[in-house]
């Protein structure tokens, strides 16, 4: 399971887009299939839960970065989770990244979904934060060129860049 992190430029707090790809573990070739997971606001303004399918794991337009967090067990328990995570309509504190965390809270409680992990969102977050600062201040995302590839890519498990 690897954290999506995508650009939304509204403020820091909420600076960035928060989802969920899943991919397979080997990510060898030039597309890696595999799924999105996410809430978003329509154009009714309303929260509304999605599951996309992505022709590449590695690379989708805005696509900042992706932590990768979790060894995923049970892949169909584990959307059966983000599918039962509850949305909050009506409410301006409510965002994308209130139902990661509450998805990331549910995910140990069911014990089987995932495998090896890095489950603490504090610590998902802030690392993320990080991450995607230092490759913005390197200037990863200033030209069209740098956004042709695989998307940096940190290995939170395992403490280590894994595509820059």
């Amino acid at each position: 399971m690897t954290h999506n992190l995508e650009m939304n430029d509204i403020d820091d707090i909420h600076r960035y887009h928060l989802g969920f790809i899943i991919g397979p573990k080997n990510e060898a070739g030039d597309r890696v299939p595999g799924a999105r997971y996410y809430v978003k606001n329509n154009f009714l303004k309303q929260w509304i839960y999605e599951e996309i399918p992505l022709n590449d794991v590695k690379q989708s337009t805005q696509l900042l970065a992706r932590i990768m967090v979790a060894k995923i067990e049970d892949e169909a328990r584990l959307v059966r989770i983000f599918e039962t995570v509850p949305i909050m309509q009506n409410n301006p504190d409510w965002r994308c990244r209130t139902w990661v965390a509450n998805a990331m809270a549910a995910i140990p409680q069911d014990g089987r979904v995932v495998g090896t992990s890095q489950l603490s969102w504090e610590e998902i977050e802030r690392v993320g934060r990080e991450f995607v600062g230092t490759k913005s201040q390197a200037g990863r995302y200033n030209d069209q060129a740098s956004w042709n590839g695989p998307r940096p890519t940190l290995d939170l498990i395992q403490r280590r860049e894994v595509i820059g």
